[in-house]
Parts: structure tokens; sequence; C-alpha cells
């Protein structure tokens, strides 16, 4: 197999970047995730992989349809344990990206 890319970067689609999101010295045998909104797992907004993890960081949620009862069901906690059972080395960089709304915007867990 080619490889075309060094990385993969899976996201939200809405995220805006106040920088660059500079990804030249990221591990490729790490995931990478950004700090915050780990919500006593961690963030399922944002990872940065490699050829060698993008399969596994992908594979999240075959085993859970399959075994529901192993899992937490906050997606956050969830997304760690599958990431922990897949033996994936994660780091952490300093979050850059944000969301934008009006005040007419809500969200389920913040007024």
């Amino acid at each position: 197999m080619r490889q075309i890319y060094s990385h993969y970067i899976v996201s939200r689609a809405d995220y805006f970047y106040g920088c660059r999101h500079d990804i030249s010295r990221f591990d490729r045998n790490k995931i990478w995730i950004p700090v915050g909104e780990d919500m006593d797992g961690l963030c399922d907004r944002h990872v940065v992989c490699s050829e060698s993890t993008i399969l596994k960081c992908l594979n999240i949620i075959e085993p859970v349809l399959e075994h529901p009862e192993k899992y937490t069901l906050n997606p956050e906690v969830m997304y760690l344990e599958r990431i922990n059972e897949q033996n994936l080395t994660i780091e952490r960089f300093p979050r850059m990206m944000f969301l934008v709304k009006t005040e007419e915007d809500g969200t389920r867990w913040s007024p």
C-alpha cells in the first residue's frame, strides 16, 4: 500500500481554527487529542491518527453494539475505554479550535 498521508485528522466539521494546526512533529505511533472537553473520559471531537492507528481510532462502535453491557453510556468515557482496549498511546496538544454560537443558539448542557 502506498502511503499518501502521514496523518489523518478526524474532527467536527464546524470547528474554527485560531491558528495553524501543525501536526508535523506528532509522533505517528500515538494518537493526538486536544486538551479539554473530556467529560470524565476522552474528548471524542477531534483526533489526529497515523496510517497505523486510524482503523483503531475509528473502530469504536462495533464492540459497543456487540457487548453494550461492558461500556459506559457517556460517549467520552466509552471512547476512552475503547482507546485503552486497543492499547493506543494518547498524547495531548493545546486546543486551538473553537465553536461559535449566537445568544439564541442553545445546547443541551450549557445555557
